[in-house]
């Protein structure tokens, strides 16, 4: 498993650290192997479609819904972002977006989010 694609997962809050989420990993990989997890344009349907399949095993989203309270219960026990407030307080923005009819669209939007959030990317 490429570290960047921890390191990516991690900042999308999703952080998948555990051996369980790891194997989860794995099967979503199986599902999209034309994902790519450094694509964070969305160049591609399976690239957003992993991230989709990641939140919904993680029980962060359902259909194309996410459930942004899970999402951050997680970042606040992420060390690096834990204690941070004005991540807290940027992160919130992300439970305003409103969700695509395309599940996978609605998890790229959301990633995109996050990682605007962390100043990452800019929206």
């Amino acid at each position: 498993m490429k570290p960047l694609i921890i390191v990516f997962l991690c900042l999308s809050a999703i952080c998948l650290a555990k051996d369980k989420d790891k194997n989860l990993l794995k099967k979503c990989y199986k599902k999209f192997k034309n994902a790519d997890p450094n694509d964070q344009n969305g160049r591609t349907h399976d690239s957003k479609c992993l991230l989709h399949c990641i939140l919904e095993a993680k029980k962060q989203m359902s259909g194309n819904k996410i459930d942004h309270e899970r999402v951050m219960k997680e970042v606040e026990e992420y060390p690096p972002w834990r204690s941070e407030e004005y991540y807290k307080r940027d992160l919130e923005k992300c439970k305003l977006l409103t969700p695509s009819p395309d599940p996978c669209q609605t998890a790229y939007e959301y990633q995109r989010c996050i990682l605007a959030a962390y100043g990452i990317r800019k929206e």
